[in-house]
This record gives structure tokens, C-alpha cells and sequence, in this order.
């Protein structure tokens, strides 16, 4: 008995491919897709034997590219997405908190000035009203009593203007 040579093909190729003695075959690169591979045996002086057989193949596409695998890149997306409108509408909300919350440079201002008029005029009045006291009282005790210096009466009015001139109303 002589030796048999085992050769195969796929069905869109021309060439056949000899198989070695482990009866082995490997195509690298392989799209993902439907195969048929035809194998026949040749006798020793090149002669192939009658009939051939037909094997079909399916090959799955490479699992980060399976359909399973899009879907979960689609949904990864959409919560990237997501997480991101989120976090610059947080963001967005945290400069606008922040703006009301700080006043502008004129607000300030404006608040500066009505703290310190409001300061004041409460300051004037703190000192107006005993000012007022001691000027009233004077008169009074300088009137009740009918004894007055010249000057007594006139100093004590005249300290008092120069005091209520020096405060504002």
C-alpha cells in the first residue's frame, strides 16, 4: 500500500493546500463568517481519489466585536455621556450659587457706603440726644434760678451749635 496525501481548499480559493501528517490545518486572519472547506486524498503518483468531501464552517467574530459587545459600547457611551452633562450642569450651578452669593465690586460698594451713613447716623444721634439733655437742663437750671453770669448761658449754647454743626441731620 502506498502513502495518501490528504489536500484541502476553501470554496473561494483555487489553490489546494497539502496537510501534513498531523492532519492539521490553520487560517490565520479569517473573517468572521460561513466556510466550506473541500478536502480529497491523492494516491502516491498524484492521482486523486473519486469524491471529495465538503466541510462547513461558521466563524464567529471576535468577541469585541460580537453584537453583545457593541450594545455594551453603546450603553458605556450613553452613561459616559450621561456622567458628563451631569457633572457640567453641577458645575454650571456651582458658579452660579457662587455668583449670587458673591456680590459685584459696586454692590460692595453701594453696601459700604449704607453701612457707613446708617453708622454714623446712628453715632449722631447717640450724641445729639444727651447733647440735647445737658443744653435743655442748663437752660432750665439758668432760667429757674435768675442768677446768670453774662457768659455762663451764652458759652453753653454756643458749645452745643458747634457741636450739632459738626454732626450730620
Amino acid at each position: 500500500m502506498g502513502s495518501v496525501r490528504i489536500q484541502a481548499r476553501r470554496v473561494s480559493t483555487k489553490s489546494w493546500q497539502p496537510m501534513g501528517a498531523d492532519f492539521f490545518m490553520t487560517y490565520a486572519n479569517l473573517p468572521a463568517g460561513s466556510y466550506q472547506l473541500i478536502v480529497r486524498m491523492k494516491d502516491q503518483n498524484g492521482k486523486a481519489y473519486p469524491g471529495e468531501y465538503r466541510l462547513r464552517h461558521q466563524c464567529r467574530p471576535f468577541f469585541l466585536f460580537s453584537i453583545w459587545a457593541k450594545l455594551f459600547y453603546v450603553v458605556l457611551l450613553a452613561v459616559l455621556v450621561w456622567l458628563l452633562m451631569r457633572y457640567w450642569n453641577r458645575r454650571a450651578e456651582t458658579r452660579r450659587r457662587r455668583t449670587l452669593w458673591r456680590p459685584s465690586k459696586r454692590a460692595k460698594n453701594k453696601n459700604c457706603i449704607k453701612a457707613r451713613y446708617t453708622f454714623f447716623t446712628n453715632v449722631a444721634h447717640e450724641i445729639r440726644t444727651p447733647l440735647t439733655l445737658i443744653f435743655r437742663a442748663r437752660w432750665r437750671n439758668i432760667l429757674s434760678t435768675q442768677k446768670v453770669k453774662d457768659n455762663d448761658g451764652e458759652t453753653t449754647s454756643t458749645s452745643c451749635t458747634r457741636i450739632r454743626k459738626g454732626l450730620p441731620t
